[in-house]
């Protein structure tokens, strides 16, 4: 039995998807269908698709745009214009924006036939040319198509070869440490060991020989000669996170690495020569840390060559059924489970919650409605979630409301304004009471004070 390749057909009038369905089938096509634009990029996220059939009109979105955000995600992936007459202009944009190739209708299911194995004939050349060159694409890790995912995906692209130092910066649970591996992995070192080491994890006192290593009888304990991290990341990659919290002894260690590429493990004169690049990060505001002297201003220089920041899932609007759906078909999976795409009143439900602990509390979520869930549908019942930490609680408006498969919502910037304005007046200008409120850390307030030029008189 040879190959079945999967189609899908992203158009909102059914009886046209229906007709197209039952002609591809009878070429020996699988086939998907999706009636919107979002329905199509969750489909895509779910599924393997070898074509896209798509319509320039669709109720949610510009067929034109979908082009963009599907060749952005799966350049590979050929996508086939389907257009009325009359519309010769937008077809012609749609090649420039990465179409493969286009037809009228009604239908002529030959040409359409033709069309697709020459497309899908392409695309596997190209795919077998990619993976000689690189079995995988890290960067394919970072799932969403967000205006802030896909600026993330460019800054990791254009960072990744330099060995200079990176500082991640963002809140906790926004997956820095999977960008510092994406880096990693992204970068000429990727050959080399990636070393991880959450700095928090360790006690003080065992941190420094955790990092550096120790010679036997260093200190009690220490039976035998140990490796540290620093060098088992030799010809790779050390990423250290929570760096906010190391000591001011081991910040002086640290510098003079970042200084001379050097070392002496604890309780050893003998210097040890490392090639590492270091990738930092921290959801503190290290500047404030250095105000208290609690942070060494000059290392801080030295790791902050690359500032990167890694946005909370908050501010990723359209990630996130794009994620949920990712975690529950995980899931579900392991579990041996199907579930039904999730519905829009869920998507509106999710979108609405401020996910103060980011994408590893929606991962979390998800995991406990796909084990608790008995129906494939899956309802907002299933997702426990604190009500007092929805987005819309400080707003006048509602926050979020999709209309007809898509998203309709007033600018984020506005919404984002008039939260942070309502939590301050709420906690009379205290700052903890504010990210408290907000359910973020305290240099995210800072910040967004700096951004819209807000002065407290008590902060």
């Amino acid at each position: 039995m040879g190959v079945v390749y999967s189609i899908l057909i992203v158009d909102d009038d059914l009886v046209f998807r229906q007709s197209l369905s039952v002609g591809l089938k009878k070429y020996g096509f699988q086939v998907l269908q999706a009636a919107t634009g979002q329905e199509g990029l969750i489909s895509l996220s779910q599924n393997k698709v070898d074509c896209v059939l798509l319509d320039l009109g669709l109720p949610d979105e510009s067929g034109l745009d979908l082009v963009v955000k599907i060749k952005t995600q799966y350049p590979y992936l050929p996508v086939i214009m389907v257009s009325a007459s009359g519309e010769t202009g937008d077809i012609v944009e749609a090649m420039k924006l990465g179409a493969s190739d286009y037809l009228k209708k009604p239908i002529n299911y030959n040409e359409l036939n033709e069309k697709l194995k020459t497309q899908l004939e392409f695309v596997k050349f190209k795919q077998t040319e990619a993976e000689l060159e690189s079995p995988s694409d890290p960067l394919k890790k970072l799932l969403g198509t967000s205006i802030q995912c896909k600026l993330l995906v460019q800054e990791i692209s254009k960072i990744a070869n330099s060995d200079a130092t990176v500082l991640l910066r963002g809140e906790s649970g926004t997956g820095k440490s999977m960008v510092a591996e994406i880096i990693h992995q992204h970068s000429q070192r990727k050959n080399g060991p990636f070393v991880p080491l959450n700095c928090t994890a360790i006690p003080e006192t065992l941190l420094e020989s955790e990092l550096f290593g120790h010679v036997k009888g260093a200190f009690t304990g220490a039976h035998r000669d140990r490796m540290g991290r620093f060098k088992s990341a030799d010809g790779g990659t050390i990423f250290l996170d929570e760096i906010g919290e190391i000591s001011t002894e081991i910040q002086v260690k640290l510098l003079r690495l970042l200084q001379g590429k050097e070392f002496e493990p604890v309780g050893s004169l003998k210097t040890i020569k490392v090639d590492v690049r270091i990738i930092t990060a921290t959801n503190r505001n290290l500047e404030q840390a250095i105000q208290e002297g609690k942070f060494r201003e000059d290392l801080f220089y030295r790791l902050n060559v690359l500032p990167v920041f890694v946005p909370p899932l908050r501010e990723r609007q359209e990630d996130i059924s794009i994620l949920a759906e990712h975690f529950i078909k995980n899931y579900s999976k392991s579990l041996g489970k199907n579930f039904n795409p999730i519905s829009n009143e869920l998507k509106n439900f999710l979108m609405q919650y401020s996910w103060p602990g980011n994408i590893r509390e929606l991962q979390n979520v998800a995991e406990r409605a796909v084990i608790l869930a008995s129906e494939p549908d899956l309802k907002v019942s299933d997702f426990k979630l604190d009500s007092h930490r929805s987005l819309s609680q400080n707003l006048e408006k509602p926050a979020l409301k999709l209309i007809n498969g898509g998203a309709s919502f007033q600018s984020l910037k506005e919404l984002e304004y008039q939260q942070l304005m309502g939590a301050i007046e709420e906690s009379r200008g205290n700052i903890s009471q504010v990210a408290k409120r907000l359910g973020v850390a305290r240099d995210t307030v800072y910040r967004r004070l700096k951004k819209y030029q807000i002065a407290l008189k008590n902060t």
